[in-house]
This record gives C-alpha cells, structure tokens and sequence, in this order.
C-alpha cells in the first residue's frame, strides 16, 4: 500500500487498541505524516494520559526497517516538536501491543 494513511489504517484495524499508534510498516519519510495527522486526535482529549506509538523494534533488517531506524526517527520528531515522551518497555508478560521494546509512550 503506497499511501501511508491507508497503510497505517489497514495495519491499525487488525489490531485496534485504544490509545496505541502501530506505525509497523511505516518508513522514515511516511511516519511525520502519520503522525502529524494521527498524534493530534490524542492531545484533543481521546486518552486519559497518553498514547503509545509503536514502531517496532528494528529486527527487519534488510527489510522495511534496519537498527531501528524508524525507532531514531520518532524520537527526533517527538524532540523537535517538544512532545514529552518516555521510551516504553513491557516487562515480563506484559501485552506486547501495548509498547515493549520498540515503543514511545507521548504524554498529552
């Protein structure tokens, strides 16, 4: 899917959790667009604290994602925007949907 709204919809309704932006499958470029269109939803009052964004952990490499790249590149967004956000990690057991390894929780 070439464009990455809809590509970002049809990976999100597989997998529909409140208060979680899954950018798996997303690119460096694509993922400041969906984020500039989604991330707004939840500072307009949607989640009681927060939102995870989810990008993976980088183990595609040679794929859609390498060393976590799209990780990196979250993170300079979230920064040059002057979002509050801490790095996510589930611990032992945890669902795996909602952060872990591979995911920002944004404060709103």
């Amino acid at each position: 899917i070439s464009d990455p709204m809809a590509r970002f919809a049809k990976v999100n309704e597989a997998n529909k959790i409140d208060g979680v932006i899954d950018l798996h499958y997303q690119t460096v470029a694509s993922c400041s667009e969906v984020l500039d269109k989604v991330l707004p939803e939840y500072q307009n009052g949607s989640s009681a604290s927060g939102v995870w964004v989810v990008t993976g952990t980088g183990h595609h490499r040679g794929g859609h994602q390498a060393e976590g790249v799209l990780f990196a590149a979250c993170q300079a967004y979230l920064d040059a925007r002057g979002y509050d956000y801490a790095i996510g990690k589930t611990r032992g057991g945890g669902d795996r949907r909602q952060g872990g390894s591979g995911a920002l929780f944004v404060y709103c």
